[in-house]
């Protein structure tokens, strides 16, 4: 087999598993649609203590996550961040920042020597940005 060809063959393979990939996601994508008929921010809302989570982290931390999912479906509590909307460590760190700074908070001064920090579900991401202090303007 000439390099040209085994160039040709690779190339086939890696564009045939981005299809696959991508046709896989949607798939994915529509199934959890049609498994959450009639859920939306309210039914997200609803699956918090009235005061476990203030309001305005909430209504970031499903927009943030919505904007994961291409407003694909609703975002529920118990989602795993990393099944779910396939959040990698990066995604992760990206989504805190910006939620935190939607929210005018800020990790701890100490939060790097407070060792690991276990978020997996939206509801941990949501209790995790609560728990962080609110931004002082200097």
């Amino acid at each position: 087999m000439s390099t040209s060809e085994t160039i040709f063959l690779i190339l086939f393979a890696v564009v045939g598993w981005v299809v696959t990939s991508i046709i896989w996601n949607e798939k994915r994508i529509r199934k959890l649609t049609r498994s959450r008929p009639g859920e939306n921010y309210e039914t997200f809302r609803a699956s918090f203590a009235i005061d476990e989570v203030p309001g305005e982290i909430l209504s970031a931390v499903y927009a943030k996550l919505q904007s994961y999912s291409n407003g694909g479906f609703p975002v529920r509590a118990d989602d795993c961040l990393w099944e779910v909307y396939r959040l990698g460590a990066e995604d992760f760190e990206d989504a805190v920042d910006d939620v935190l700074a939607e929210c005018q908070r800020q990790l701890p001064p100490n939060f790097r020597e407070l060792g690991p920090v276990i978020v997996n579900t939206v509801r941990d991401f949501a209790m995790f940005v609560e728990a962080c202090p609110i931004k002082v303007s200097q």
